[in-house]
């Protein structure tokens, strides 16, 4: 890989995580403000599926069981079709690829840590 296009991936990974930070604090800011940021069902499949559906307490529950119980099955295809998508990168590509892969983890990590904090009383 050149200097160059290593460069700019670590520029691209620099971005992503510098902006998934900056959106985490002005969330943390938001809400010690008192003025409500965007409450944490929204990140909810359940919650918006209960509110779409009308769904009772133990339909929820039942929805959450099955979304528990299908979590590993749905992990393992998404790091499937992240390993056939590389298969036919170049090495350049993959090098980029993975960094766009640990950005996004890691705004997730943050959106799912700033979703619990919003439920915290």
């Amino acid at each position: 890989m050149t200097k160059s296009r290593r460069g700019a991936a670590l520029l691209l990974i620099g971005a992503f995580i510098l902006g998934a930070l900056t959106g985490g604090a002005a969330m943390a800011v938001a809400s010690r403000s008192g003025k409500p940021s965007r409450p944490a069902e929204r990140f909810s499949p359940v919650a918006r599926l209960a509110q779409d559906l009308a769904l009772s307490k133990a339909q929820q529950d039942s929805v959450t069981a099955i979304l528990r119980r299908s979590h590993p099955a749905f992990q393992a295809v998404r790091n499937q079709i992240a390993q056939d998508i590389r298969g036919v990168l170049t090495p350049d590509q993959q090098f980029s690829y993975d960094s766009i892969l640990a950005a996004k983890r890691a705004a997730d990590s943050l959106r799912r840590l700033n979703a619990t904090r919003e439920r915290t009383p």
